[in-house]
């Protein structure tokens, strides 16, 4: 097993992807990370399909609300309530689970926002990600 799974299990098990301010972090590590990289990401876009410049702005558009829709989701106070209500003698009906680690594999059309939706809605949900993306199925423009 290559030594990148077995951190992400650690970090699973660990359970430090499921804290809010971590969430909150990461999702705007990445929200910065995609802003910083804008051009050179819809240049991959335009060369890596047979979209135009224009649907790559779109594309990266669309990537770009997901993610800030889930940051904006995330009620830091009422998740630290949430995740002490046990602890306070309350019930925690409302408790979420995230799944673990979520697997990724994004669809051919719309690479990009195939892959940052569900990283981003997965982030959010406090989960470890593994993101399968196989560059040779999106160079078959036409034939």
């Amino acid at each position: 097993m290559s030594s990148l799974i077995q951190r992400i299990q650690s970090a699973n098990i660990a359970g430090q992807a499921r804290t809010p301010r971590f969430i909150q972090d990461q999702l705007r590590k990445l929200h910065d990370a995609l802003v910083e990289n804008f051009k050179d990401i819809c240049q991959a876009i335009v060369n890596d399909s047979s979209h135009t410049t224009a649907e790559a702005g779109v594309e990266f558009f669309l990537a770009l609300t997901a993610v800030k829709d889930q940051y904006s989701d995330i009620d830091f106070h009422k998740e630290i309530d949430e995740e002490y209500n046990i602890a306070n003698e309350k019930d925690a009906a409302s408790r979420k689970v995230p799944a673990g680690i979520v697997y990724i594999i994004p669809s051919q059309y719309t690479l990009f926002y195939s892959l940052i939706a569900p990283l981003s809605a997965a982030i959010a949900a406090g989960n470890c990600v593994i993101a399968e993306v196989n560059r040779s199925l999106y160079h078959n423009h036409s034939n």
